[in-house]
Formats: C-alpha cells, sequence, structure tokens
C-alpha cells in the first residue's frame, strides 16, 4: 500500500515535470496546520513513527476490532499490526512503558481475539488532533473549560 510521491500527488500538471509554482497561502496555512497536528503525536514520544500514528488512527476510525482487522485495512500483516498495538498500548514489545493510547480487550466473539479501543489517553490525543485539522486550533483546558489556542 506505500506509493512513490510522484504517485500521491498526481502527475506534475505543468508539463515540463517541474514544479507547480509557489505553494498558495491557503495551502501554506494547511501544511501549518499539518505540522501542528504532528506536535500533537510527538508531544506523546517525540519520536513516534508515523506507522503508530496511523495505527491509532485506524483505531479511532473504527474501534472494537481486531488487531486482524486492522491489518487488513492498511495493507501489513497481521505480526506487524501486532507489534504496532502491542507499541500502541501500556507496554512496548521489549516491556518498557508503552504509549497508552489503546486498550485491548477480550473479544466479545471470539475467546481467541482482542478488540481494540483508544484509552482515554489516546481519545484526547486524537480529539486534539483532529481539532487542529477542523478548527486551525487546539483546545487546551482551564479551570472554566476548554479555551481555543491558535496553531
Amino acid at each position: 500500500m506505500s506509493h512513490t510521491a510522484d504517485e500521491a500527488i498526481g502527475p506534475e500538471e505543468d508539463g515540463h515535470g517541474g514544479s507547480q509554482g509557489p505553494i498558495a497561502d491557503d495551502e501554506l496555512r494547511m501544511a501549518q496546520r499539518l505540522l501542528a497536528v504532528l506536535d500533537t503525536f510527538r508531544m506523546v514520544r517525540h519520536t513516534i513513527p508515523v506507522h503508530l500514528v496511523s495505527a491509532l488512527l485506524l483505531v479511532a476510525t473504527d474501534e472494537g476490532k481486531s488487531g486482524i482487522h486492522y491489518a487488513r485495512k492498511s495493507g501489513v500483516s497481521p505480526s506487524v499490526m501486532s507489534r504496532h498495538l502491542i507499541d500502541l498500548s501500556d507496554a512496548f514489545r521489549n516491556g518498557d512503558a508503552g504509549l497508552g493510547l489503546i486498550e485491548r480487550r477480550k473479544s466479545r466473539v471470539s475467546l481467541r481475539e482482542q478488540e481494540v479501543y483508544l484509552s482515554p489517553a489516546g481519545r484526547k490525543v486524537v480529539r486534539q488532533a483532529l481539532a487542529i485539522l477542523m478548527h486551525g486550533k487546539a483546545p487546551a483546558n482551564d479551570e472554566e473549560g476548554t479555551v481555543w489556542l491558535p496553531v
């Protein structure tokens, strides 16, 4: 499921294989929002890999499914997705404290599977990232409620 940069953004429109011109102001604002979203995930762990962010967002968009389900959706093997989900849970594969962004529970349907859900910390991180994308600002809590901080 990986793509080259050219496949991801499509062919050049100028017909010369060169730049399409300067990036527009609204595109720059969206790039700033994207950086702020990435910073939200980097606050969890400064070196968080993009594949863990992708796995977290897969869980967020379809909670309560098995690791095999998320593996199929992402195009990775079940063993790779299992490692991602372990790292997103309370303990890394090496036994160190994990990121604590998901919870795994016994399946209600199959004793051999676990269902994956966002933890309260994972839900908070995802909501903050979505708020930045949707509103261009991040929520910050104070004693009186939520305040929106410009990004």
